[in-house]
């Protein structure tokens, strides 16, 4: 009988360890499926902003490009010269809103290649660097050799 007993009491003792892990499994589990729950909506959010980094990407070179229209609108001279020489004449000369405009344009047109190319860096850096050529009109202009 004892050895029964024993073993009676170590089933019993098993089978009470058993169903706490299940407890245990079950806590776990409740947990995991709160992280699940907030993998899967980070997910979303990482999803919706991967699918949104054309945009969030180019608001603010239409930011300084707009801001850098202004100001050069403002403050560049009625006719705007191109292709300084190196006596300090220019080669041409265009009108004020023609400058400001074209500035416009080939950042505008940097921004269409972004949207419209699979790779998305390679445009933006581009039109990036298409905000070099109004500042380098407004230097030439209002600061001649």
């Amino acid at each position: 009988m004892n050895k029964s007993g024993n073993f009676a009491e170590k089933w019993a003792a098993s089978l009470n360890s058993t169903l706490r892990m299940d407890e245990v499994v079950k806590e776990a589990k409740s947990d995991h499926s709160g992280m699940e729950k907030a993998k899967r909506i980070f997910n979303i959010i990482a999803r919706v902003i991967f699918h949104l980094r054309k945009i969030v990407m180019a608001i603010p070179v239409v930011y300084y490009a707009l801001k850098l229209a202004a100001y050069n609108s403002a403050n560049l001279p009625e006719m705007v010269g191109l292709r300084i020489q190196a006596d300090g004449s220019y080669l041409e000369m265009i009108s004020r809103a023609t400058a400001v405009n074209g500035c416009l344009m080939i950042t505008a047109v940097c921004l269409g290649m972004m949207f419209l190319s699979r790779k998305t860096v390679y445009p933006w850096v581009i039109s990036i660097f298409s905000l070099i050529v109004p500042i380098f009109l407004m230097i030439t202009n209002l600061y001649p050799c």
